[in-house]
């Protein structure tokens, strides 16, 4: 009986010990729901690490501002970990100066 017992107890330590948990990260954008953005990036990376990690890794979408509005909230939301990822426009925000974005000449 005793051994029966620990044999059940050690059973749900390992059960318990072994069990993984799924995250969801946080992806703000500023644009609303039905922008295109969300199906081309938002949607498609949330598939790909969904499946690359077998459910262990999500990404959730919060549009509109939800989270703060404006295209410069969004990188003030990662700052503070309020969200995880975002997407931006440096160039339409006056957040960044030109001195800090890289530029490329396609020729």
């Amino acid at each position: 009986m005793k051994l029966t017992k620990l044999i059940i107890a050690a059973s749900a330590a390992i059960t318990l010990s072994t069990q993984v948990f799924a995250e969801e990260l946080k992806f703000a954008s500023f644009t609303p729901p039905f922008h295109t953005i969300n199906a081309s990036v938002i949607e498609k990376l949330n598939a790909d690490l969904s499946a690359a990690t077998n459910g262990a890794l999500t990404v959730r979408g919060y549009h509109g501002g939800e989270l703060g509005a404006g295209p410069a909230e969004q990188y003030v939301r990662v700052l503070q970990g309020a969200a995880d990822m975002s997407w931006g426009l440096p160039g339409y925000t006056s957040m960044f100066s030109s001195s800090n974005r890289s530029h490329r000449t396609w020729s």
